[in-house]
């Protein structure tokens, strides 16, 4: 694929000086950033859009509470799911001032939500548990910048007819392995070939300067940890595009990264060399206990296949590496597939 032929891919997500102003320390809303660095289940990440900036508290893998800034007015937002058992008011999602924000009301709001049996534990166990794990835990070699992270495109059908130019490798690699086990991706599930989402779970820049990419599973999903090189290959080629068609790209992810520091977010250290190419790294992390002997079998099977086919922008992209971590960060195997 030609590079004329990428569609034109961003992917910034600084949030406005306003907003980062009443997130920082002494900032109105500061007490809402507080209780979320408080609590180990908890994940803070930053969003903008058309204009509108966000703050997403997440437990585990559900968003609790969102603190919204647009042209200088404050709201809060909250899932429908979890305003009755949190006893959020209409009222606070209405935009005023900073002043003039029911802080207060809202932190009973999130100390409710935060309590124990207050959010369904399909959301806080096995991938939410590892993928925040991870998320807020900076290594001295690595840490992570965002998580369900995709590069914007300049529609939705652009972006389908790239992923699908994309898969196709992928695909075809599949296809092609000589007598599958009936456990194989297009076999277990009657000749469907595998699908996946585009966001990607978690990014992050290493010590040696790599742009990680990372899927996580958990440990004892052993369908999606076979399917996993994939889906990290597909995420690796997406980001890969980026880096390669977007001039920006560097400083953007780079200021991503400072914006977390000033807040006192969870985040690497590390940051991407400017003026040089970007080499994306991808991942796959699993945890919170050791992945079994199959498991990791199928796992490599299907990497082995897959790579009889060259990745679109594999010249940019390393090896896949497995990771393995427990319930506290800590890394204990790398192994690259």
């Amino acid at each position: 694929m030609e590079l004329d032929e990428i569609p034109r891919m961003t992917f910034n997500r600084l949030v406005s000086a306003e907003l980062e102003a009443q997130l920082s320390p002494g900032g109105v809303v500061r007490p809402l950033i507080d209780m979320g660095l408080a609590d180990p289940r908890v994940d803070i990440q930053l969003r903008t859009a058309g204009g509108t900036s966000w703050a997403t508290i997440y437990l585990g893998l559900t968003s609790v509470l969102d603190v919204v800034e647009g042209r200088g007015r404050f709201r809060f937002r909250a899932a429908r799911k979890h305003r009755e058992s949190g006893r959020f008011e209409d009222s606070w999602s209405t935009p005023t001032s900073p002043a003039a924000l029911p802080v207060d009301g809202v932190v009973e709001y999130l100390a409710r939500i935060l309590a124990a049996g207050a959010v369904d534990a399909r959301y806080t166990r096995r991938e939410g548990q590892v993928q925040t794990t991870i998320s807020r835990t900076p290594n001295l070699e690595f840490g992570m910048v965002q998580r369900e992270a995709l590069p914007s495109f300049p529609s939705n059908p652009a972006r389908a007819a790239f992923v699908d130019r994309l898969m196709e490798p992928t695909l075809a690699a599949l296809q092609a392995a000589p007598e599958p086990p009936n456990w194989w991706p297009g076999v277990r599930d009657g000749g469907a070939m595998p699908r996946t989402g585009l966001e990607t779970d978690l990014i992050g820049i290493d010590s040696r300067g790599r742009l990680l990419v990372v899927e996580v599973k958990p440990s004892e999903e052993v369908k999606g940890l076979a399917w996993a090189p994939g889906q990290v290959r597909l995420y690796a080629e997406v980001f890969a595009a980026w880096a390669s068609t977007d001039p920006a790209a560097v400083a953007s992810l780079n200021a991503m990264a400072d914006q977390r520091s000033r807040l006192g977010l969870p985040v690497t250290s590390h940051r991407l060399a400017e003026g040089s190419p970007v080499t994306i790294a991808p991942v796959i992390a699993a945890g919170p206990t050791p992945i079994r002997g199959l498991v990791r079998d199928r796992m490599q099977r299907v990497h082995d296949q897959l790579s009889t086919r060259p990745m679109v922008f594999g010249s940019r992209i390393e090896p896949v590496e497995f990771w393995q971590f427990d319930l506290d960060g800590n890394r204990s195997d790398v192994t690259t597939l």
